[in-house]
């Protein structure tokens, strides 16, 4: 028994000695590096986060930060204080006890340590410890070996992966939408457009965490330092602008100060992808890009012709759907009036979303060499040929085409991104306590008739005044 004591003993003494300080040159080598994500986008830390005793390690400083919490470091006492909203924490330097407002609330099975890299010193912690005590959750994922931190905000009213949907970020789109939807003022509280208006509301939350999920899969990251500060400096320049009227214009646009960050976060992700995806476009060839779009399924040639009358178009569709390609255009040239054939020569080249959706629809629809029924739209009746791609005409016009392709698949790719967020969406209490109509929709409808009357007072002041000038 004493063996084991004095065993035991020198065990904890060796731990204690570890745990205080511990040298760079001692740390397990960067096949030990892990990566740590917060709601989704990487955390960028100074120093990198490790594996020590298979137990995940973070610097303390930043993990803290970016979990909107303050730190104090007690030199003294060795102590590590960490205040977030009205709780205070408390971690010492080789002990491996977490206190939460005085009291113990965490035995971590490994302690904070301070490392020296580069001459500097800096503090690491437990990141599972410190995150479960704050609420969050964490979960490894080893085959890429990334540390998933989950926080969930006491504002958060609806989960979509691994992004939160805030309640003023709801009551933005929500307030906007409603507003800008035509028929709102026509709506009763039992019509079943209140529940398609609030459908809207989250397909297009769930497209912002989408453009989200998609920044992350860039590498680009709001953990980032040199992000964050961009950001800080975009807003503090608009608050510096507009001055005292910044809190005014916000609420005139529906929106929080959190909802106006989100949106220039918003625009720098979608710009960054954009110039990354163009930067990479700009490394391949003209001939691989246009052997891509050749090749690209929803990329499509038509041609059509297009007339005012059925009747008329019922005697073309005749000769038209026998035509051989030379034939076809011979007809569109003498009969057809669409313009756009002068510039067109060769037909329309088209991805999704480009064209009028009978006019699209009946397109996709056909095999190449295959001509359609009698097509209505608003601009008349069409006779629709789908035609080969031709290899050369695209590569002629490689750098308008493939924009528009580079643009349609981040579009896409957003909408598939949105789609399984919406599948998979998690709505909390708070959410379901809502009641879009009378929350949203009666406001609106109210709004909408206060500036409908004040629009047809001013047009009579107005009229009154000129009638006035008259006499």
């Amino acid at each position: 028994m004493k063996k084991v004591l004095a065993l035991s003993l020198v065990l904890l003494a060796l731990m204690s000695a570890f745990c205080f300080n511990v040298s760079a040159e001692e740390l397990p080598g960067p096949e030990n590096k892990v990566s740590v994500y917060l709601n989704g986008f990487e955390v960028i830390f100074d120093v990198p986060a490790r594996l020590i005793g298979d137990r995940t390690m973070v610097p303390i400083r930043r993990i803290a930060e970016v979990l909107d919490c303050e730190v104090k470091w007690s030199g003294d006492t060795s102590k590590i204080i960490i205040t977030r909203n009205t709780d205070k924490f408390e971690l010492t330097i080789g002990k491996n006890e977490l206190y939460k407002n005085d009291r113990l609330h965490y035995v971590m099975d490994t302690c904070p340590i301070i490392i020296e890299e580069a001459g500097e010193s800096r503090t690491l912690v437990p990141l599972r410890a410190l995150s479960e005590a704050f609420g969050c959750t964490v979960d490894w994922d080893s085959e890429n070996r990334r540390a998933l931190v989950r926080f969930i905000s006491e504002d958060t009213i609806v989960g979509a992966g691994d992004h939160n949907i805030t309640r003023d970020l709801f009551d933005y789109f929500a307030t906007n939408i409603t507003l800008n939807y035509q028929g709102t003022p026509e709506i009763s509280e039992n019509d079943d457009e209140v529940k398609l208006l609030e459908d809207h509301v989250l397909n297009s939350l769930y497209q912002l965490c989408a453009v989200k999920k998609m920044a992350s899969s860039f590498g680009i990251s709001i953990y980032d330092p040199v992000i964050t500060e961009s950001i800080d400096n975009a807003l503090n320049e608009y608050k510096n602008y507009y001055g005292e009227n910044f809190e005014t214009i916000l609420k005139q646009s529906h929106m929080t100060e959190n909802v106006f960050k989100e949106m220039l976060y918003t625009t720098f992700f979608e710009n960054t992808i954009s110039e990354i995806s163009e930067a990479k476009a700009m490394t391949a060839s003209a001939d691989v890009k246009t052997y891509e779009l050749y090749k690209y399924d929803e990329f499509i040639r038509a041609a059509h012709i297009l007339v005012e009358s059925e009747d008329v178009a019922n005697v073309l569709h005749e000769k038209a759907k026998i035509a051989n390609e030379e034939e076809f255009f011979a007809l569109a040239k003498e009969y057809s009036i669409d313009t756009g054939l002068i510039s067109n020569p060769e037909g329309y080249y088209f991805l999704p979303g480009e064209m009028v959706v009978e006019f699209e629809n009946a397109a996709f629809d056909l095999r190449e060499n295959e001509t359609s029924g009698i097509v209505k739209t608003d601009y008349g009746y069409h006779i629709i040929r789908r035609l080969p791609k031709n290899y050369d005409y695209i590569l002629k016009n490689i750098s308008d085409f493939f924009s528009k392709y580079l643009n349609y698949r981040y579009l896409s790719s957003i909408e598939d991104y949105a789609r399984s967020l919406a599948a998979t969406a998690e709505k909390y209490e708070s959410y379901n306590k809502i009641d879009f109509f009378r929350e949203y929709v009666l406001p609106a409808q109210k709004m909408l008739s206060e500036t409908l009357k004040n629009n047809l007072e001013s047009e009579t002041a107005i009229e009154e005044k000129d009638y006035s000038k008259v006499m």
